[in-house]
């Protein structure tokens, strides 16, 4: 959302989901009051199928394409795009986690860069706060990878009570849907 600066990163398998998650962000900004006039993509193949240009005109969003191989004309995104990237890959590396986990810091990058505050925005305000119009609570905020410990299920624990009531874990995302977070074993092999 260009005049919030807002982001949402959806993550796909196969390069043929982009249309289905496209047409879902479309929606999903409609229902949130938040209406998409131009949809602007690089030309890529994905976004040029009848279905997906007729969803376009039937939804009152003009598509716009740079030329092919240009990334200079998609500035601001090719500039969130090396940002992200450089959070993501920052965090993985602090956290000493394996590349595999990548989708999970990028998913943290995102949700840190719309709670902090943007030069461009009116009073230096945070994207989340331009989007919603409201002051982002940053309660829950951790350090991707950070270590913790989880309570072992009561029926779990050792008889004798000097066994470990917990075991150690690592944070990989915030789900603000579930007001949960993301974790994995310390052993970062088990999600």
């Amino acid at each position: 959302f260009e005049g919030s600066r807002h982001l949402t990163v959806s993550l796909i398998k196969k390069k043929s989901d982009v249309e289905e998650k496209s047409i879902l962000f479309i929606k999903r900004a409609q229902t949130r009051k938040h209406p998409l006039n131009e949809f602007r993509s690089d030309g890529g193949g994905e976004y040029l199928s009848n279905y997906f240009q007729e969803f376009l005109t039937d939804n009152g969003t003009s598509m716009s394409r740079s030329t092919p191989r240009s990334p200079e004309q998609n500035g601001k995104s090719e500039r969130i795009t090396q940002t992200l990237m450089s959070m993501t890959r920052s965090m993985i590396k602090h956290a000493g986690l394996p590349n595999g986990y990548w989708c999970y810091a990028l998913e943290c990058a995102v949700y840190i860069y719309n709670r902090s505050s943007h030069s461009s925005l009116p009073r230096q305000t945070s994207p989340c706060e331009a989007h919603y119009n409201v002051v982002p609570n940053l309660d829950n905020l951790v350090p991707f990878g950070c270590i913790g410990v989880s309570a072992n299920d009561p029926a779990e624990r050792p008889p004798g009570g000097l066994g470990d009531r917990g075991r150690l874990i690592r944070m990989l995302a915030c789900d603000v849907r579930h007001k949960t977070y993301i974790v994995c074993d310390r052993n970062p092999k088990h999600v």
